[in-house]
């Protein structure tokens, strides 16, 4: 895709009566990527710099917690902070369902989706990514060079997902720009990518209708929550969260873990020399480059530590700092793949953690295990600089490497 995404901007929100002027801080979640270092901005700039939790009025205004403490407490609470509104600037994502819904209803809609990320049902779909990974570094080896969300992260991990949906791999690139865009609320062509994505489920679902197989929109179809099916627009938004939620996490993903690498030589050396560190490299990984920046509803005025929050105000969660908070992983900005313990938040917690988790991980190892195997020593190529975004994730825009 062309990297030449424009911010949408907006006028700045009122100040609410409710909201203290000592907790009102001038923060825009879309610029965190403009000093080139995403994470160290989130890390230096807001958890280190600002009030443990504030408001702001850009993208119709809201608060944002800061710390790991209350970002963990606030995914746990969903009778006062609701999954009901999760994206901020409000508007553009459809609903998407279970992610909306809260406990109890939640559960057992999120039941439905379960059999198809238990770890005995990953086998094939593992074998397909390792087999595409292969194949993309097979390719790009004697190049010297690639651009590695093109020609790599935006391609192996998808496949797999497209295995997995039984989506034909033909429609990769077309879902790679459109999710790209759409995980991106804060940006020009945002709201369309979720129309195209939108008419794209619906033919999938119409097809699965006439031609019912053992994917999971075929599933969606057949699904019952308390001896009802599903009505037409929860199968859409149940099959429409399962096409997005895998089309830009993990390739964002991994397109950090090879920044990260490509700037820590010695890191590389020491997994190269001893692959068997390659899960304790993923699980630090994890920790250290988490990417999500979810909201959550305010569903009643309370007083949450001293702080009085409204009924329909919107909170951000930003997932990456508890990974990085200090107060509870030490030098957390450190790379440490002896870490005793390890703090994060990367896939969620509470009832709305993140079913992919296990895929998601074993596409990180299946990355690294054949990426250091295949290719010599790489290393951000020469004036080419890296392009990063921050939005409803951090993400990875253009990454050039060379060996």
């Amino acid at each position: 895709m062309e990297h030449s995404l424009i911010r949408a901007e907006a006028a700045l929100a009122p100040k609410p009566a409710h909201v203290p002027d000592d907790l009102v801080r001038d923060f825009d979640m879309a610029r965190c990527a403009d000093t080139g270092d995403v994470h160290r901005y989130w890390k230096e700039e807001v958890q280190d710099r600002l009030p443990d939790i504030f408001w702001t009025p850009h993208h119709g205004g809201h608060w944002v917690a800061t710390r790991a403490a209350d970002i963990l407490a606030i995914q746990r609470d969903p009778g006062l902070f609701s999954n009901g509104e999760f994206v901020i600037p409000r508007g553009i994502v459809p609903k998407l369902i279970p992610l909306q819904l809260d406990p109890p209803r939640h559960t057992a809609y999120r039941r439905l989706f379960m059999p198809f990320f238990v770890p005995r049902a990953l086998t094939d779909i593992e074998a397909r990514a390792r087999a595409v990974a292969i194949e993309l570094i097979e390719g790009l080896r004697p190049r010297g060079e690639c651009e590695f969300i093109g020609d790599f992260a935006g391609v192996m991990p998808i496949v797999a997902f497209l295995t997995m949906m039984h989506l034909p791999h033909d429609d990769l690139a077309m879902l790679r720009e459109r999710a790209t865009l759409a995980s991106k609320p804060h940006f020009e062509g945002s709201a369309q990518a979720w129309e195209d994505l939108s008419a794209y489920i619906r033919d999938c679902i119409a097809a699965r209708r006439a031609q019912p197989g053992t994917d999971p929109v075929s599933a969606m179809l057949q699904a019952e929550v308390d001896g009802e099916r599903l009505s037409d627009d929860d199968v859409f938004s149940m099959c429409l969260l399962l096409l997005t939620g895998g089309l830009d996490t993990v390739a964002t993903m991994i397109g950090f873990i090879a920044h990260y690498l490509a700037t820590h030589p010695e890191l590389q050396a020491q997994l190269r020399e001893d692959p068997a560190r390659i899960p304790d490299a993923v699980q630090e990984f994890v920790r250290r480059l988490g990417i999500s920046n979810l909201g959550r509803l305010v569903t009643r005025d309370a007083a949450y530590r001293g702080i009085a929050f409204a009924r329909d105000d919107m909170i951000l969660l930003p997932m990456p700092l508890v990974g990085l908070d200090d107060r509870l992983n030490a030098d957390p900005m450190d790379f440490m793949l002896d870490r005793s313990e390890r703090h994060y938040s990367t896939f969620g917690v509470g009832p709305h953690a993140c079913p992919g988790k296990v895929l998601a991980q074993r596409e990180m190892t299946i990355f690294l295990q054949e990426w250091l195997t295949r290719l010599p020593p790489f290393r951000l190529k020469a004036g080419a600089p890296p392009v990063f975004t921050s939005s409803l994730i951090n993400s990875v825009e253009a990454l050039h490497l060379s060996w």
